[in-house]
């Protein structure tokens, strides 16, 4: 089918080019929808309740897995972001989380109660000293901040070996 609108495209292009065709239609020819799309199908509310309740919250990991969870879930943001967040960016005041993108772009996002309070429950207990600004922390020493590259990993020699 791809190829099928691919020709028709081109043909109407030449068409237009040699003056068989008053204007230029190959722009009004829809794409084709892919069978292997590259979306992904996104969970289900019964698989998101079964992954949130996976994490177990009386333990460190728990809570930090969890409160990573539920900003996934409910604000839909992407692992590098989550990873890149710092302390200062959630304003506890005025109920909102700043996230930087591209370009030093920056947006505000509400920060839902729900998300304060995973968020919360995940800070009460205090963080190790030389924690640094990173919202999350690895589990495993060295002390620092989540990998950004690749997704999620708490192996400090794999990230030290991605940065070189």
């Amino acid at each position: 089918m791809k190829y099928a609108i691919t020709g028709l495209r081109s043909f109407l292009g030449w068409a237009f080019m040699e003056g068989l065709c008053g204007r230029a239609l190959a722009g009004t020819v829809p794409s084709a929808a892919g069978h292997g799309s590259n979306i992904p199908q996104g969970l289900s509310v019964p698989e998101v309740d079964a992954l949130l309740a996976s994490c177990d919250r009386d333990t460190v990991t728990g809570r930090r897995d969890y409160a990573i969870l539920v900003l996934v879930v409910r604000l839909g943001l992407r692992a590098n972001e989550v990873a890149s967040l710092t302390l200062t960016d959630v304003n506890w005041r005025a109920g909102d989380i700043v996230l930087r993108g591209k370009g030093r772009c920056e947006e505000k996002l509400p920060l839902p109660h729900d998300v304060g309070s995973a968020l919360a429950e995940y800070l009460r207990p205090g963080r190790p000293d030389g924690a640094g600004d990173a919202l999350f922390l690895r589990v495993r020493a060295p002390v620092g901040g989540l990998a950004s590259a690749g997704g999620f990993r708490s192996d400090p020699g794999r990230e030290q070996a991605c940065r070189a």
